[in-house]
């Protein structure tokens, strides 16, 4: 067994953890070092002055919920991906915020193979939120095959003004 496999084998288990995060009151049990080793958002948390000096190792999350949190900490972990699609974007938001670029990767694989006539607006709406011009371009692409059938969605009537008309602006001018 190759160590990877084995350092993953110890994700969320308590009896080799030094650290905690408590999200919605579920507890998950992470190595610090670890994190700090691949993760720059942990390192540079760790080794702030304040969390040096609280002698805290329970972290509490209320940005994220406990299914996103969860994975994406057994991502770094495991490199595997293990989300409802839901829940996605959330993911995708999250290694957006913590700057972890192949997990923002692999969370746009995972929307490209669910888009559908239902969620391209929303999906398009979330791709401008959060600036990736990948997945903006992907779901023009899908729209323009698509945009007799997506304007009659209930996405598309939950649309906000200003993306529904970037929206169509890019599907009218087909990048």
């Amino acid at each position: 067994m190759r160590v990877s496999e084995r350092f993953s084998m110890t994700f969320n288990d308590k009896s080799y953890s030094d650290v905690e995060f408590r999200v919605d009151g579920n507890s998950i049990y992470v190595q610090k070092l670890y994190l700090k080793s691949i993760c720059k958002h942990f390192d540079d948390m760790f080794n702030d002055k304040n969390w040096l000096e609280s002698n805290s190792n329970v972290i509490e999350i209320s940005q994220y919920s406990y299914s996103v949190y969860y994975s994406f900490l057994k991502y770094l972990y495991t490199s595997i991906v293990d989300i409802e699609f839901e829940e996605v974007i959330n993911l995708f938001d999250l290694a957006n915020s913590y700057f972890e670029d192949e997990l923002k990767n692999e969370c746009i694989i995972i929307i490209k193979n669910g888009i559908t006539i239902e969620n391209v607006c929303h999906l398009y709406s979330s791709a401008v939120k959060y600036n990736s011009q990948e997945l903006e371009y992907y779901c023009v692409n899908f729209a323009l095959n698509k945009s007799k059938l997506i304007t009659n969605t209930e996405g598309f009537k939950q649309m906000d003004e200003m993306s529904a008309k970037k929206f169509f602006y890019r599907l009218s001018n087909s990048y």
